[in-house]
């Protein structure tokens, strides 16, 4: 009766958890930006989290091919992905840019109405009579033709309108491109989106957005987290399976399901979706879940498992849960969210496994019996015989070793981080951004200012000028590019209103056969338009999607074109009120103050477990047991460096977990109710199993995915190593 009711609790909560799963499975996150978004600059937020607007939500699609681009359109149109497609000035409302005419005048336009008014509205004029000038507004609606000196005609650097195809095209290489943009509806589906780049991307097609490399790298993720977990668990059961032989050891696999599934869920349930990098990292745990069950079995190994034997147990596995828990536990005290996410996983997966393996595989195995091969008890009485020879070292000639290698990594280690490592991209995608970057006349090196003070455009505009002057930019886009600050817009119409009664101006058109009083009431319109600001442009239909460049109404973003001396344009910006933002610069410092938090936390984690130890196990076996756990840590650092890794952040968080791990091996190592045979056994199969779930990470695409999963597998086989000779110098 207990055990039926046990597994259908069991089954009842596991159903539960799959089925909420199911329903999450959209919210899986790939922006890597998003890891570090706390930690930037102040200033620099607001301006990262403008430019990542633009990434995540904006696909560019360029062809030199016009049957093929109308193809591409017509598929954009059909997929439903897109909220908008912005490709022809057709699309337009012709309303809005009646508004938008003088707001968006160009600048030189601007500048001759104010500097030499008759030459423009002379060739205004001729504009009236000329059969063969295209223009986008009729001349009823716009008799002094500005609109065809708008600046939304050009809609980037290298973008201008063609007016007899009605579409946006690009010179380049001598080849035409037509330009589209689209804006991606809110929770679109990533799968289509891949599809309709896969159908349409060629030679003749070209199609960029951040949102298709997230897509990418959620598929990648996935992928890869698969099949990293299926190869860890096959060879982690023929490790386990070396060592128990029976078959019925492979229910172990239950606690590993079971322990995965309530992280991910747990995971879920507190931020609602979880990064693909959390899943990939937390899916090496399968090592770690699986200890408890091997500790608990080689206690029972050679004779028929006594299912009430795990209960002699609890105190060792809660003491080893409380310590290794703390590990990630530390992690909800960072600012990054991806720390957190790790730590929520990690502690339920724990958990899950901790709970199922006391509860429910006792019945499972209960009456059978677990016996290693012959060659295993070979293997360890020459193991331990090798340790012997190690099983008398001094701590204080331990913590000189530790002191020089610390000293030789400070000395040679690469403790920069860089963003590049932290995702996986396939370098088609790259070349095709670089390409489409070239097309539209854009800098692919995310270098960027924030401009801040009154009269944004304005300042923002002089500011450019000034640095274009000094040679220290080629060009810029923003919103001055396109829109005219107000007190100019002002001035226009003040230009026009005095037009009203300045008889050369009216003579131009009465001339042409024009009514005085027709020409007086156009010139009144002009005059009469409302003053468009920065937040009112914005949120326009026709230049919503340079919404990315506002910020406020005292903030602008710009992007910077070959920028040629960093620190200059910096001095210059800063002595002005604003900010230069090198983007990758400003993710990678973000990255490094992560790694020093998490240092920290670390440092935290180790005084506490040390505490703990203490209060347990007393000061001097304590310190005995933190000494082996930090030579085990620099050494791990050590053959890093040697072998030319670099000491990211993600080495410091796969050293932070191993820590933890190597402290629950000396706690296991100082369990005197099993033998030294037994404890060897059990810490070093269950540091294999671990090993090899997480150095699986190491064939990862992602550099630090790669990284991390090195890091911790040494570190964990470091520590096993060490709880071995700590085994033998405490003997039952």
């Amino acid at each position: 009766m207990k055990k039926t009711l046990i597994f259908s609790i069991f089954s009842l909560v596991f159903a539960s958890l799959v089925f909420y799963l199911f329903l999450e499975r959209k919210n899986i996150d790939t922006d890597i930006y998003s890891l570090a978004n706390t930690n930037y600059e102040k200033g620099e937020k607001e301006a990262i989290d403008a430019l990542l607007k633009r990434f995540s939500s904006e696909v560019i699609l360029l062809s030199n091919n016009q049957a093929k681009f109308q193809t591409a359109i017509d598929e954009f149109k059909k997929s439903e992905l897109f909220s908008d497609v912005f490709y022809e000035i057709n699309s337009l409302s012709l309303d809005e840019l009646n508004k938008l005419k003088l707001a968006t005048l160009e600048h030189k336009t601007a500048l001759e109405i104010l500097q030499n008014k008759e030459q423009f509205f002379k060739q205004s004029s001729r504009e009236i009579f000329n059969k063969f000038s295209i223009k986008p507004l009729p001349t009823s609606l716009d008799f002094f033709s500005l609109s065809k000196h708008s600046s939304l005609l050009a809609q980037a650097q290298n973008i201008k309108f063609d007016y007899q195809k009605h579409r946006f095209i690009a010179s380049f290489d001598g080849e035409i491109w037509y330009f589209a943009k689209a804006e991606l509806r809110q929770n679109y589906d990533n799968s289509k989106l891949i599809n309709l780049y896969q159908n349409l991307q060629s030679k003749s097609v070209l199609i960029s957005s951040g949102a298709i490399y997230a897509a990418f790298g959620k598929q990648s993720g996935q992928s890869e987290s698969l099949y990293m977990s299926i190869i860890a668990l096959v060879l982690c059961g023929v490790v386990v399976w070396v060592g128990f032989r029976n078959w019925r050891v492979f229910y172990v696999v239950l606690v590993v399901v079971f322990g995965l599934t309530t992280g991910l869920a747990a995971t879920f349930a507190v931020f609602g979706k979880v990064h693909i990098l959390s899943i990939v990292v937390s899916s090496s745990l399968i090592g770690l879940m699986l200890d408890f069950c091997i500790h608990w079995l080689s206690k029972n190994l050679n004779q028929k498992v006594d299912a009430t034997s795990i209960k002699s147990m609890r105190k060792i596995f809660l003491l080893g849960l409380f310590i290794t828990a703390g590990g990630y536990f530390v992690f909800l005290f960072a600012s990054s969210v991806l720390l957190k996410q790790i730590a929520i996983f990690s502690l339920f997966a724990l958990l899950g496994a901790f709970v199922f393996t006391y509860f429910v595989m006792p019945l499972i195995l209960a009456n059978h019996e677990f016996k290693a091969l012959k060659f295993v008890d070979v293997v360890l009485e020459t193991y331990a015989k090798f340790l012997t020879k190690f099983s008398s070292l001094n701590l204080g000639f331990i913590c000189v070793i530790f002191a020089v290698l610390f000293g030789l990594i400070l000395c040679f280690g690469n403790f920069k981080d860089n963003i590049k490592e932290y995702s996986s991209s396939d370098e088609k995608l790259v070349q095709t951004s670089i390409k489409v970057a070239k097309i539209l006349g854009e800098s692919s090196s995310y270098k960027f200012a924030l401009i801040r003070g009154e009269g944004v455009l304005s300042k923002e505009q002089n500011l450019t000028n000034y640095l274009k002057i000094d040679g220290l930019i080629d060009d810029y886009s923003g919103l001055s590019k396109i829109l005219l600050d107000e007190p100019l817009q002002t001035k226009l119409k003040n230009e026009f209103k005095k037009s009203v009664s300045d008889n050369a101006v009216l003579e131009i058109y009465t001339k042409l056969g024009f009514d005085k009083t027709s020409v007086q009431n156009e010139l009144l319109k002009v005059s009469n338009l409302a003053t468009i600001s920065p937040k009112e442009a914005v949120k326009s239909e026709i230049l919503s999607s340079l919404s990315h460049f506002y910020i406020d109404e005292n903030k602008t973003l710009i992007f910077l074109n070959n920028v040629k001396n960093e620190a200059k344009i910096d001095e210059i910006l800063h002595a002005n009120g604003s900010l230069y933002i090198d983007f990758a610069n400003s993710l990678n410092q973000a990255f490094s103050k992560l790694k020093i938090e998490a240092i920290w936390l670390k440092i935290l984690a180790f005084l506490l477990a040390f505490a703990v130890l203490w209060k347990f196990f007393g000061l001097r076996r304590s310190f005995e047991m933190m000494v082996f756990v930090l030579i085990s840590t620099i050494l791990s650092l050590f053959l890093l460096v040697l072998f030319g890794f670099g000491i990211n952040i993600f080495v410091i968080f796969g050293v932070i977990l191993a820590g933890a791990v190597g402290i629950d091996y000396m706690i296991f190592a100082s369990n005197l109710a099993l033998s030294v045979k037994e404890r060897i056994f059990g810490i070093n199969l269950a540091a294999l199993t671990s090993a090899i779930s997480f150095l699986m990470l190491f064939f990862s695409k992602t550099a630090a995915v790669s990284v991390f999963g090195l890091s911790v597998g040494l570190n964990i086989l470091f520590c096993a190593f060490f709880a071995s000779i700590l085994t033998l110098r405490q003997k039952s």
